[in-house]
């Protein structure tokens, strides 16, 4: 009977053994398992990153293609410190072919928080008859140019002759090179 319990015993010992190694073979691969879908995430969610800054570059420059005439046309309404005086001369050009005295009372430049723009406020004075001084200012209010008209004050003088003044500001590109 001795040899019984021994066979018994050692039955039992290799298949408490077993259970053993087959416990630590499931928790290994369970941690294995668990760790691997951890970096596969990780992986997954590097290369959804990835592409979808992928897509957003080919975002980014297809509308910068498709706007680049938008873009131009929008840069000629957006005065430079070069392009002041033609605009300057423009008024002028135009009150001349109205039939105003047109004269450009004061150019003063400001500073603005905005480091890429600076303000230059003008004050120009004009005059001639109503229907033409109207028009004038019709014109300078409609201007297609990042302007402000701020104040504009008429008054007849003797006769038919109406005077206007008109307090405009604009905005000017700055260009850092």
């Amino acid at each position: 009977m001795k040899a019984r319990i021994s066979k018994t015993a050692v039955t039992l010992f290799v298949s408490f053994g077993f259970l053993v190694c087959s416990a630590g073979a499931l928790l290994g691969l369970g941690y294995f398992i668990e760790t691997g879908a951890t970096n596969l995430t990780a992986t997954a969610q590097q290369i959804a990153y990835q592409q979808a800054q992928a897509g957003e570059r080919f975002e980014t420059s297809r509308i910068v293609e498709e706007t680049v005439s938008e873009r131009n046309e929008l840069e000629s309404y957006v005065l430079t410190e070069a392009t002041v005086i033609d605009f300057i001369s423009e008024l002028e050009d135009t009150a001349a072919r109205l039939g105003l005295m047109f004269s450009t009372q004061t150019i003063s430049p400001e500073e603005t928080k905005d480091p890429d723009f600076d303000l230059v406020r003008m004050d120009v004075a004009f005059s001639g008859p109503a229907g033409t001084v109207k028009r004038m200012i019709r014109l300078i209010e409609t201007m297609p140019y990042a302007s402000e008209v701020q104040t504009v004050s008429v008054g007849v003088d003797a006769g038919d002759v109406w005077r206007a003044e008109v307090v405009l500001e604009l905005d000017i590109l700055e260009y850092e090179e």
